[in-house]
């Protein structure tokens, strides 16, 4: 089990140093370790920041959030609506619909 763990984390690690691989249109989805909403479910990449907004708020220093390196924006259909958020490309992975 550790030895899942520690390949799980290395992966992690080096998802994080490729930076983003994505483009705007892209569908991609939440992997099954990310810490974000609606895993398996397609979300469009509509931007790529050309310098990645980092979050370092005073007071939210004990957040997951806390150092985050938001560097796409993702639109995601909820309740019929395109709802859009600023994300870690690190924590996505390229849509594969379920067969």
């Amino acid at each position: 089990m550790p030895e899942a763990q520690i390949e799980t984390l290395h992966e992690a690690s080096a998802a994080y140093q490729e930076r983003c691989k994505f483009k705007p249109g892209d569908i991609v989805t939440p992997k099954l370790t990310s810490i974000y909403d609606h895993k398996g479910i397609p979300h469009v990449v509509l931007e790529v920041a050309p310098v990645a907004i980092r979050n370092f708020e005073p007071g939210n220093c004990y957040s997951y959030s806390f150092g985050s390196r938001l560097d796409i924006r993702v639109g995601v259909l909820v309740g019929g609506e395109v709802v859009a958020f600023w994300q870690e490309s690190w924590q996505h992975q390229l849509y594969t619909p379920a067969e």
